[in-house]
């Protein structure tokens, strides 16, 4: 859940595109009031919104109306989604090395 008590106080952006190739998904949250309509930001990307892939799939609560969002807001398919959910896109072995 994005709450202010650990972000500050105010309306607040889900992140901000600041490179090529950037990634950022929110996946079944609970999204408070707090997000900004627009949802994202172009920092430093600029014109290279199309190198990112920033989206939100399953998302709940005040925050999450995908009504307003940025244009180049990604929308994954079914395929897409299982694939970044499946603990195989971050773990290739590491996780069960751990202590």
């Amino acid at each position: 859940r994005i709450t202010s008590s650990w972000l500050g106080t105010g309306r607040h952006y889900l992140g901000r595109a600041w490179n090529k190739y950037a990634t950022v998904v929110y996946y079944q949250v609970n999204m408070s009031s707090i997000v900004v309509p627009q949802g994202w930001a172009p920092w430093y990307a600029g014109s290279e919104t199309n190198d990112v892939m920033f989206a939100e799939v399953g998302c709940t609560g005040a925050g999450s109306d995908m009504g307003r969002r940025v244009p180049w807001e990604k929308h994954l398919s079914e395929t897409e989604v299982e694939k970044l959910v499946d603990m195989s896109f971050i773990d290739d072995g590491w996780l069960s090395k751990q202590p």
